[in-house]
C-alpha cells in the first residue's frame, strides 16, 4: 500500500511539473489541406476546401466505431446534429478501430443506418 501511495505521489509530481509546449495555433487560422475519401460516394473530398465555403462555420469531428456500445448510443444525438447544423458545419466522423473494420464494413452499416 505504501509502494502505491508513492508511486501515484511521484507520478502526481512528475504531472504537475511538466509543461505543456506553446499552443501556436490561432484562432482564424487557415485549415491545412486535407483529402480524404468520402466512403459513401469515393470521392475525395479536400475539407480546406470544404471549410473555406461562405456558408460553412465550423467543422465537428468525432471519433467513432461500428461496435462500440458507447458510439451506438450516441447515433440518434449525432443524426440530430446533422440535421439541425450540416447546412453550417462539416461533419467528419473519424474510424478508431480502422485496423479492424474495413471500409466496406462502413459502407454497409451507413446504408443500414441511414447515412448518405
Amino acid at each position: 500500500m505504501v509502494k502505491r501511495i508513492a508511486a501515484l505521489s511521484m507520478l502526481l509530481l512528475l504531472a504537475t511539473t511538466i509543461e505543456a509546449k506553446p499552443f501556436k495555433k490561432v484562432v482564424g487560422q487557415e485549415f491545412p489541406a486535407v483529402k480524404v475519401t468520402d466512403l459513401m460516394t469515393g470521392k475525395e473530398v479536400d475539407l480546406s476546401k470544404e471549410l473555406k465555403k461562405d456558408e460553412i462555420k465550423g467543422a465537428v469531428i468525432t471519433f467513432t466505431c461500428i461496435g462500440c456500445p458507447v458510439a451506438k448510443a450516441y447515433e440518434e444525438r449525432k443524426e440530430d446534429l446533422v440535421k439541425k447544423y450540416g447546412d453550417h458545419f462539416v461533419f467528419i466522423f473519424l474510424n478508431a478501430n480502422m485496423g479492424s473494420e474495413t471500409a466496406d464494413a462502413w459502407k454497409d452499416y451507413a446504408k443500414e443506418s441511414g447515412y448518405s
